[in-house]
């Protein structure tokens, strides 16, 4: 592991970019307490950039169980908006296994473990890490004090607020590291099915469109026999830009489908480091000493809610599935009605060109007959001719006798013939 610590450390210092933070920017925050005294205590709160590692590794010795979250916000290209030196002091402080930090430089997603060496007298305490499109989490456990730590780095805005929210109600479960993998799973369930859901009404509206899919009305089925091809078919006529947008929408939502079948495995993995917690807490008797009660009990609560997530997980499963053949099957519908449309394209530019070549011919034609009276008429207006002035005394020539009209009238019958 400790290669695999320096390897991933190296990465990172030359990967990862920083964004010093503007002057009042602040971070916020979420820490959760609970003792027996006072009960369960939620507070939120924005800290400045200099008190981030102090307040992360501050705990109350009155508290039985504390759970701190701080969100790092990150812009598009991956960097950072926080200081490195004070990145690293909070990493230190959360005493974080470096081998996650390789998955922060390359944006790396689904869920991780290090088991670190703390139990070894060394620095490093166990650490999780989980990364989506959205949000990238990471944090540890200290199990003397049961104090756990997280940062939340936000790769799209307003994650932290959502994620908070539901952690913020395991509260009587923060006594184990394991609540993060509790929370993390139903906070993806809720937010990712609300935008699948708004994808595939779009496909549903697209088979309502075009008249194919399961929710055909019996009108589509049978359809009108004297109204042609789309009525007797139910199917609409498209031009072929839109059928592109159509085509676009379908693989959107087949691309998001995919997207929640890869978070759903994420999410199963972390359901099952919940249950493998829950039963070492049987047989290892180490972990946390005078908190090992309570320790036992939170993954007991933690370890009842999985099989409730698993069913829903399941069935969502099964239900994208069938909605991803659905989306096969119209996306090749789509493909069938592009075709179409292109062989009509095709078929009305064949009849175009045949009548450009019928009016074309038309011309000709008129234009041969037209030709000689044209030329005649042109012939008689030529000033040149003098046809009203008198004839000129006869000359030598063959044409004896004949003015200049005459031998004109003589010249042109043989070469309108010619």
């Amino acid at each position: 592991m400790d290669g695999i610590r320096k390897t991933s450390q190296s990465a990172f210092d030359n990967c990862q970019k920083f964004i010093k933070g503007g002057h009042g920017q602040t971070f916020e925050s979420l820490a959760i307490s609970q003792s027996n005294s006072r009960g369960p205590s939620v507070n939120r709160s924005c800290l400045v950039e200099t008190e981030l590692p102090e307040w992360i590794a501050a705990w109350d010795a009155t508290t039985e169980a504390t759970l701190k979250l701080v969100c790092l916000p990150a812009e598009p290209d991956t960097s950072l908006k926080v200081s490195r030196d004070v990145f690293s002091m909070t990493m230190d402080c959360m005493r974080a296994d470096p081998s996650m930090l390789y998955l922060i430089c390359h944006t790396k997603d689904g869920f991780h473990s290090f088991p670190g060496n703390a139990d070894r007298d060394g620095l490093h305490l166990p650490t999780w890490y989980v990364g989506t499109s959205r949000y990238a989490v990471l944090w540890t456990f200290e199990a003397r004090h049961c104090v756990t730590r997280g940062v939340i780095i936000e790769r799209q805005r307003d994650a932290f607020k959502g994620l908070t929210d539901v952690v913020s109600n395991f509260t009587d479960c923060i006594h184990a590291p394991q609540v993060m993998c509790l929370a993390l799973p139903l906070f993806q369930i809720h937010f990712y099915d609300a935008r699948t859901e708004s994808a595939l009404n779009d496909m549903r509206n697209i088979e309502k469109s075009i008249g194919f899919g399961p929710r055909r009305t019996l009108g589509h089925w049978e359809g009108d026999k004297s109204g042609g091809y789309e009525a007797s078919t139910g199917m609409a006529t498209f031009a072929i830009d839109e059928i592109f947008a159509l085509s676009q929408k379908v693989h959107e939502v087949a691309g998001k489908i995919k997207n929640s079948d890869r978070l759903r495995r994420s999410a199963m993995r972390m359901l099952d480091d919940v249950l493998y917690a829950s039963r070492a807490a049987d047989v290892d008797n180490k972990k946390l000493g005078g908190h090992r009660e309570r320790y036992c009990l939170a993954l007991h609560k933690l370890g009842e809610a999985v099989p409730v997530l698993q069913r829903q997980i399941w069935a969502n499963a099964d239900y994208m599935a069938y909605m991803q053949y659905r989306a096969e099957n119209l996306s090749q519908v789509i493909i069938a009605l592009l075709t179409h449309e292109d062989a009509a394209a095709s078929i009305d530019l064949a009849t175009a060109s045949r009548k450009d070549t019928s009016s074309m011919k038309t011309i000709a034609i008129m234009t041969m007959i037209f030709l000689p009276a044209t030329f005649f008429a042109a012939l008689f207006s030529v000033p040149l001719l003098q046809w009203d002035q008198p004839q000129p005394p006869p000359t030598g020539s063959f044409t004896y006798g004949l003015g200049g009209a005459e031998e004109w009238k003589l010249a042109c019958p043989p070469a309108a013939q010619l």
